[in-house]
Formats: structure tokens, C-alpha cells, sequence
């Protein structure tokens, strides 16, 4: 594990845009954060495609991310917000949140 001083980050930030370029750095930004309490996911992703295509990669297996065997109920378009931060280093000016619902089903024995 590898932990940053803000300018430390900076640099690196500056390093991996110039290797991988601002696609890819923008994919690694993005992401989803499971509330298992909720039963909702939460995508975030600096462009709506983005959002969109994370949606997409955790619709393919939904219930080997959730850890659980679930049923999707409903998934929001992704919609514009305000300044949000993909790590503690940094600020986007924008973003793009969507939500998924679902519920888990019982298991099978």
C-alpha cells in the first residue's frame, strides 16, 4: 500500500495521466460503493458513458459483487452533480451519480 502526501499524489496523478492517458484515468476515478443495509448501489463517474458502462459491468455479475444472490428492482439514469471526489487527493468539478436497487433472494439449499 502506497500513501500519498497531497503533492505527492499530484505528481503521480500527473505521471499515470501522461503513461495511460485521461480515458483511462477517468475509468479508474469511476466506480460503485455497494450499501448492503439499503439494498442500493451508488455508480460515480466524472461522464455519463462512464456511469453508464459501470452500470453495464456490474449488471453482468450483480451478485458476485453484492456477495449475495439478488434480483435487480430498478436502475436510475445517470444524472449530473455537483463537485465530488473519487479519492481524498482530489475535487471533479462534475460528475455523473446513477442508483440500482435490488433485493436479495433466499438461497436454495
Amino acid at each position: 500500500m502506497v500513501d500519498f502526501t497531497p503533492e505527492g499524489y499530484s505528481l503521480f496523478r500527473q505521471s499515470i495521466l501522461g503513461i495511460l492517458g485521461k480515458r483511462l484515468v477517468q475509468y479508474d476515478d469511476s466506480g460503485w460503493n455497494v450499501d448492503k443495509k439499503n439494498c442500493r448501489v451508488d455508480f460515480l463517474a466524472e461522464t455519463a458513458g462512464l456511469c453508464r458502462k459501470r452500470i453495464a459491468e456490474f449488471m453482468l455479475e450483480p451478485s458476485m459483487y453484492v456477495g449475495q444472490t439478488v434480483r435487480i428492482i430498478s436502475v436510475t439514469k445517470p444524472i449530473r452533480i455537483a463537485p465530488w471526489g473519487p479519492n481524498k487527493f482530489m475535487v471533479l468539478p462534475q460528475g455523473f451519480h446513477a442508483m440500482l436497487e435490488y433485493e436479495v433472494l433466499p438461497e436454495i439449499a
